[in-house]
């Protein structure tokens, strides 16, 4: 394999990373895989590129086919089941001040517009937030950023119960996107290098679950706490206060992670030895990692159109519970049934396309993006037309069919940027990913 993989080095040429400088110049086997893993993963980028046939690739890329169960077997369960977790409360807190959305306005006194920007204040912070976190997880233990930003982003969560007028509430809005804004960079990052590459794709289907299953459970959670403390005016606050007991037991649980080495995956597919650790590199400069980065033209187009989706993304669920309430009438409740079923068919969609992604990267690691693309679309037209419907059940008909295409869409996001972007950048990188 490591014949095959110098193969591959030679071919593409010997390209040096750029990092601070450090005094020492002697080669060691930790620097010769990154040099080899950088070379390999620019000559898969020209390939994604071109569209080029990948299967001499294929072989070292993804690594060898393996079940899920061996894949978490040999990676372990927590940090999966702990990435999920943290995901799925983290849209529990988004989901609740959708879904409440009417009765914290009517509990606050705001309009519909000022409404649309306290929810989208905490994401706004949460992007901008992702590059300072990048740098802070490259230079300490991520796992351990990871616990401080949870507890972080939980006290502010809490503090969403208690706000009394507009400034607390965008504050504590404010402290809750600071806090959720480590796991962009942070998650991914965590999961390229603690799984084998043969099964990466799968596991990051897992983490992408999060979502899904925090959009189904959210709003069954939040309008099951409202209508159990009575329904009224100002029980939303409840909502919030009783988020804290889950999230702070998984944040605890977060505590026992071991943090994995970086770039150990690509380590073991090169040299095949599980023994050899990487020595202590100087974290890349954020300037000439972004220098790079927007270089490498299909990270360059991915950011960039997630980035114009994000308006999508942020604006959409905020203003279907606006049209739920305006519209059709319907209270906490309802809007929380409704906002569990139209997120339902992600929850099937995304493990099909988890693997459907993973053997189309393996023949051709450009129809996986293709894949993702159509996905994107689609998830667009449906919604757009499901919104035109004014019947009720056509409308969360046609909207979970978009939101199931959008979440398949995601699932190639994390192994995509994985394999173009070398180890010592992808924290900066997926972080990149949240500010564009």
């Amino acid at each position: 394999m490591l014949g095959a993989a110098a193969k591959v080095w030679l071919e593409s040429g010997a390209i040096m990373q750029e990092s601070e400088p450090t005094a020492n110049t002697h080669a060691s086997p930790a620097a010769l895989a990154s040099s080899i893993v950088t070379a390999q993963e620019n000559l898969l980028e020209q390939r994604l590129s071109h569209s080029q046939d990948t299967s001499d690739v294929d072989a070292s890329s993804p690594g060898e086919m393996m079940t899920l169960r061996h894949g978490l077997r040999s990676g372990g369960w927590s940090i999966a089941t702990v990435l999920l977790l943290f995901t799925v409360f983290e849209e529990f807190d988004r989901v609740a001040m959708q879904v409440l959305g009417p009765d914290i306005q009517a509990s606050l006194g705001v309009s519909d517009t000022l409404l649309l920007g306290l929810q989208s204040f905490g994401g706004v912070v949460l992007v901008l937030a992702t590059l300072p976190f990048a740098w802070l997880a490259d230079r300490r233990s991520r796992v351990r950023v990871l616990s401080a930003a949870g507890a972080l982003w939980m006290a502010f969560a809490g503090l969403t119960g208690v706000v009394v007028n507009t400034f607390q509430m965008g504050l504590a809005r404010a402290g809750s996107g600071l806090g959720a804004s480590a796991r962009v960079p942070i998650a991914p990052s965590l999961v390229a290098d603690q799984y084998p590459l043969g099964v990466r794709t799968r596991i990051f289907a897992i983490e992408a679950l999060g979502r899904p299953l925090g959009q189904v459970l959210g709003p069954l959670f939040a309008g099951a706490v409202v209508v159990a403390a009575g329904d009224d005016a100002g029980d939303w606050r409840v909502v919030f206060l009783a988020l804290l007991i889950p999230a702070g037991l998984t944040i605890l649980w977060s505590l026992s992670l071991k943090e994995p080495s970086r770039g150990q995956q690509e380590r073991i597919a090169l040299l095949g030895d599980t023994a050899i650790v990487a020595q202590s590199e100087p974290p890349v400069l954020l300037s000439a990692a972004f220098q790079r980065l927007k270089k490498v033209r299909t990270f360059y187009f991915l950011v960039v159109g997630i980035g114009v989706l994000g308006f999508a993304l942020i604006a959409v669920p905020g203003a279907f519970n606006l049209l739920l309430e305006d519209s059709y009438g319907y209270n906490a409740g309802k809007r929380g049934w409704i906002g569990a079923i139209t997120w339902s068919g992600a929850l099937i969609a995304i493990p099909i396309a988890g693997r459907i992604g993973e053997r189309l990267f393996r023949k051709n690691p450009s129809s996986a993006l293709r894949m993702m693309g159509a996905c994107i679309v689609l998830y667009g037209v449906f919604v757009t037309v499901g919104l035109r419907f004014h019947s009720p059940t056509v409308m969360i008909a046609l909207t979970t069919i978009g939101f199931a295409f959008q979440g398949a869409a995601f699932t190639q996001v994390g192994p995509s940027i994985s394999a173009i972007i070398p180890y010592q950048m992808r924290s900066q990188a997926f972080a990149m990913v949240g500010v564009y």
